[in-house]
C-alpha cells in the first residue's frame, strides 16, 4: 500500500502481506489505527496484534 500527499508525491509505501486489498479505514479514538480489508484471509501478519489475520465479520 503506498500512501501519496495530496500534491501527489509518494510519502511512505506500508507491505501488506496479500496481494489484494480492498477498502482501508482509519480507527480508534486518535483515528492512527489503519484497516484494511483484503480478498482472501491474511494468515502472515508480523504486526503481533491478537486479532490481526482474523475474520471480524464473516
Amino acid at each position: 500500500m503506498t500512501i501519496y500527499s495530496t500534491q501527489g508525491r509518494k510519502n511512505a509505501h506500508i507491505d501488506v502481506p496479500t496481494a489484494q486489498t480492498g477498502n482501508v479505514c482509519f480507527a480508534g479514538r486518535d483515528l492512527k489505527t489503519l484497516l484494511i480489508t483484503a480478498l482472501k484471509p491474511c494468515t502472515r501478519c508480523p504486526c503481533g496484534q491478537k486479532d490481526c489475520g482474523k475474520t471480524l465479520i464473516d
